[in-house]
């Protein structure tokens, strides 16, 4: 910027100078992404008076460009909010975002309207643009390298031409918003992270809740009720139905439908109530599942719609009237089968991988014991002589059934890749382990360590999927070994690990860091094609007394974020 001004007048200067205290005043009030974006748009169009300015992020997946602030000429107000949302895939922008990624600024002028793509084409006549040009905001971490973070597009329905001073302007403008951008995005991602881990804990104490409920129901029906809602509310299923063998015959105990449609699928409720399978495959997908205790799951009924079915099948089919997703599951226990469970999308698919259907499975196991556990409450009931018997086989069910619910518990806080615990355990062990530092204060110490690999996209890039997922197991494996066997060790996210250290202070949260560290940087990563060598940033913090728990992780981020900006393969120690 010192460049800029020795250009200037004395007038000049000085005029720079107050416009640069009043951006930068301005910038030090807000932390809000979109107040930061609509600050660079107000300070845009003072610069250049455009007909219209618009600001895109990337997201951070660096798949998409999302507009984040537009104003748009008069006539087009009411359309602002609206654009606001349009996302618009990298690709588009072809080989152009290898020149915004350099930094170059590209221009468009509707008299060339011809040779851009159709995504500029379309833009420049929707709004009536005469020229426009798309500025892109860089953070440079380097000389020599620098970080896409998104473009500024300002546009002219009257100019047939961009004013290169213009240009140079807005370049300068957007130098000042640059590092508030960065900052504010990683803000925002960090609020985005919180929430979900606060959706993620909250979806952990009610699905505990529920089994703590199961435990104490012991109607059948109550008990066919609250899994069906269960199954509804956990994999957003429209249907959900349980049948038990009577007699030889599936006959259909429970059957619930979600809120959207409850008034919707009268006639389905009727075939529902009335329907009852005999125990011989042909009969239906259900009876399919049942005699040969597997399960059964249809991505999407309408491509099967076509084909010969049962005729049971084919009239639920006409019932629900737009099915989409099916899932049949045997309900088992002790390799007895006592049911089957049916679940249902209409309108809309839902889309299930493995570990749902082996939730799904537990679930039904679940089931199973439970309806178990009620046949025997009644046996008691009605049956005294028996009352000793019934004891011992009600505490071996009930033995079974904590098993089940500490498998259900450990499935909910590991992460299937890596086996280390995940975050959400991670928000519970920190407070707990906050609790017990305060209660101690003065006798122990807790520290924090988050590790995260270096260039693990490009990684990604290079060695596929695969080779990235063999990479994030390797490298929890190596910090694992390393940690004590009080250490929680948790995958943090992405390629990001973090590590409780209980009483530890933080010369040895760095100590550790560092064997860490050098463990990782002295053995490649084996995938299955190539060993290669790989690194780690490290970043510490020490707890210290009354500090929130967000702050706590805020320091060791701090510090892990700094390792990286000093050359990545490093250990960071936070400031107190």
């Amino acid at each position: 910027m010192e460049e800029k001004i020795g250009e200037l007048t004395p007038e000049e200067q000085h005029k720079w100078l107050v416009a640069e205290n009043r951006i930068l005043k301005k910038l030090s009030d807000v932390i809000d992404i979109y107040d930061v974006l609509a600050l660079l748009v107000d300070e845009a169009i003072v610069l250049g008076e455009f007909d219209g300015v618009t600001v895109d992020l990337i997201d951070e997946q660096r798949k998409f460009m999302s507009c984040e602030v537009a104003h748009l000429p008069p006539e087009y107000k009411a359309m602002e909010r609206t654009y606001r949302m349009l996302r618009t895939p990298i690709e588009a922008y072809d080989k152009r975002i290898d020149d915004l990624s350099k930094g170059i600024p590209i221009s468009f002028y509707k008299k060339d309207i011809e040779k851009y793509s159709s995504n500029v084409s379309n833009q420049m006549e929707r709004w009536r643009v005469k020229s426009q040009m798309v500025l892109p905001i860089t953070f440079n971490e380097s000389p020599v390298s620098g970080e896409l973070l998104g473009i500024i597009t300002v546009f002219y329905q009257q100019k047939d031409e961009v004013d290169s001073d213009i240009v140079k302007k807005l370049e300068s403008l957007i130098s000042y918003f640059v590092t508030s951008v960065k900052n504010s995005s990683h803000f925002s991602s960090l609020k985005r992270q919180q929430e979900a881990i606060r959706s993620a804990v909250e979806e952990q104490q009610r699905f505990l809740d529920f089994v703590s409920e199961v435990n104490n129901l012991t109607s059948p029906d109550s008990i066919y009720e609250l899994f069906c809602n269960e199954f509804i509310h956990r994999f957003s299923f429209d249907v959900a139905g349980i049948f038990m063998e009577e007699n030889d015959v599936l006959v259909c105990k429970k059957n619930v439908v979600s809120e959207k449609f409850r008034n919707k699928l009268r006639k389905w409720n009727a075939f529902a109530k009335n329907v009852a399978y005999e125990l011989r495959q042909s009969d239906g997908a259900i009876v399919v599942s049942y005699l040969q205790k597997i399960h059964v799951h249809v991505p999407d009924v309408k491509e099967i719609m076509h084909l010969p079915m049962s005729a049971k099948d084919k009239e639920g089919l006409e019932a629900l009237k737009e099915p989409r997703t099916l899932v049949c599951m045997p309900i088992m226990g002790r390799d007895k089968v006592y049911g089957c469970l049916w679940l249902w999308s209409v309108s809309k698919q839902v889309v299930l991988n493995d570990s749902d259907i082996s939730v799904i499975k537990n679930l039904c196991e679940f089931i199973a014991t439970a309806i178990n556990n009620s046949f025997l409450y009644e046996t008691i009931e009605n049956q005294n002589k028996e009352i000793k018997s019934s004891k011992l086989e009600i505490e071996s069910l009930y033995a079974d059934l904590e098993k089940k619910a500490e498998a259900l518990r450990t499935m909910a806080t590991t992460d299937k890749l890596t086996g280390l615990k995940n975050f959400a355990y991670f928000q519970e062990e920190l407070v707990r382990r906050i609790n017990e530092y305060r209660r101690c204060e003065g006798e122990h110490f807790l520290s924090l360590v988050i590790f995260d690999i270096d260039h693990f996209k490009r990684f990604n890039d290079t060695y596929g999927h695969i080779g990235g997922n063999i990479a994030l197991e390797d490298v929890a494996g190596r910090i694992k070994k390393s940690a004590r066997e009080m250490d929680i060790v948790c995958r943090y996210g992405g390629e990001e690990f973090i590590v409780i250290l209980p009483k530890c202070n933080l010369e040895g949260a760095k100590g550790f860091a560092e064997r860490v560290r050098e463990a990782v940087q002295a053995e490649p990563v084996n995938t299955d094609t190539v060993a290669v060598p790989v690194t780690i940033s490290c970043g510490c913090s020490e707890y210290y007394p009354n500090e929130s728990g967000e702050h706590f992780i805020e320091r060791a981020d701090g510090a892990l974020y700094r390792a990286k900006e000093n050359g990545r393969n490093r250990v960071e120690i936070a400031d107190s």
